[in-house]
């Protein structure tokens, strides 16, 4: 895990969140929580690095289900849904301000993917960018639709120091 912050115009980079001996108003993971095998663990020390009222944002690869092939190459120990991360959270001292899937059209992909996609977990560039241009803005009208509480390919989490 990284951490950048400003000290006398100096920036400095933390590779071991148990170096980092300040405390933050805000920490934000951004698809790094599924690559750290003691995931709960890890929850508690961000807590513990939070200021009181701190906010972490999470955003996370979603559905167990979905995990194929190219989660394994890229290094993911797991998926989650969002009762377990709420759970997660609620273990670690968070208050959740907000939890839900985001990518809607992307878990069907995925799954088709993990059905008949590349064994060794490598993905078409020109499929990728098809989806980014026209499947990934019509997911975000259903993630709308659907308040992002049925599905999801991501989760994304806001969640509070209690």
């Amino acid at each position: 895990m990284q951490k950048f912050y400003q000290n006398n115009d100096k920036l400095k980079l933390y590779t071991d969140i148990g170096d980092f001996d300040r405390t933050a108003d805000l920490i934000y993971s951004y698809n790094v929580l599924e690559h750290i095998k003691e995931d709960a663990l890890i929850l508690k020390i961000l807590n513990d690095k939070l200021n009181a009222d701190g906010v972490l944002l999470l955003y996370l690869p979603a559905f167990q289900c979905l995990y194929s092939s190219m989660d394994k190459k890229v290094g993911h120990y797991r998926r989650y849904t969002r009762p377990r991360l709420m759970s997660l959270l609620l273990q670690s001292g968070f208050v959740i301000e907000q939890c839900r899937y985001v990518d809607f059209a992307g878990f069907w992909v995925t799954l088709l993917y993990k059905l008949i996609g590349d064994k060794g977990g490598k993905i078409n560039p020109r499929a990728l960018v098809f989806f980014d241009r026209i499947i990934f803005p019509l997911s975000r009208l259903t993630d709308i639709l659907t308040f992002g509480k049925i599905c999801g390919k991501n989760i994304f989490c806001i969640a509070r120091k209690r």
